[in-house]
């Protein structure tokens, strides 16, 4: 191997070492991080339960703790129960580590009230089109995990045979659309 080659596979090796110490750090510091959260939240929810009303407000605001933090700690604790241990367990949902990093000011909480979600009953075109897009997701998915080379003969046959009336109806759309 050639003296710059050497040089290179040293540097990259030595950063690489560097890298995963860091990554073992932000592991630890994270697990804290969200076990804080989860403590503190479980606290809130007993406090909640033990004081009235006025009291628990008037406690929170003294702590410099805003309704929406309040909340975020809350949420949190109720989808983390028992204590963490790992990072993986812990990321359960982008939405917990947002709630999580959010309460200490690490994050912004957003603007306004956030993605609004209606709650209307999508359309029967919405329901068809999600229905389609998590079939063709499943799929993929399926056909990644395990190729077709690989598929039993009858499985493919048998989800040909249940795809056909959905390729036909596929069809008739296409022929009116035309």
């Amino acid at each position: 191997m050639s003296t710059l080659a050497l040089t290179f596979r040293e540097q990259i090796r030595e950063r690489h070492k560097q890298n995963q110490a860091i990554d073992e750090q932000l592991r630890e510091v994270l697990v804290r991080k969200l076990n804080s959260v989860r403590e503190l939240g479980v606290l809130c929810q007993e406090a909640g339960a033990a004081l009235d009303k006025f009291q628990f407000a008037k406690v929170t605001k003294e702590c410099g703790i805003d309704e929406r933090t309040l909340h975020a700690y809350v949420a949190f604790a109720n989808e983390h129960q028992s204590p963490i241990t790992e990072v993986e367990s812990a990321m359960r949902s982008m939405r917990g580590l947002m709630l999580a990093l959010q309460t200490g000011g690490l994050l912004p909480f957003s603007g306004g009230r956030g993605i609004e979600k209606l709650h209307v009953n999508p359309s029967f075109v919405q329901q068809i089109i999600q229905a389609a897009a998590t079939l063709a997701h499943r799929i993929r998915a399926q056909l990644k995990r395990q190729p077709l080379s690989r598929w039993d003969r009858n499985n493919i046959e048998h989800l040909l045979a249940a795809l056909k009336p959905v390729l036909s109806i596929s069809a008739q759309l296409e022929k009116f659309l035309r």
